[in-house]
């Protein structure tokens, strides 16, 4: 494990859910979207 692969991760509030789902139906997240529950 010499730590060369990255993750690409975002953490996002749970009001943008129907935005994050509409990007992830037309193939435009790349890597990871985290929902941040602490934002309800």
């Amino acid at each position: 494990a010499e730590g060369k692969v990255k993750p690409i991760v975002e953490k996002v509030n749970f009001a943008d859910m129907n935005e994050i789902i509409d990007e992830m139906k037309a193939g435009k997240i790349t890597g990871r979207k985290v929902f941040d529950f602490t934002t309800l």
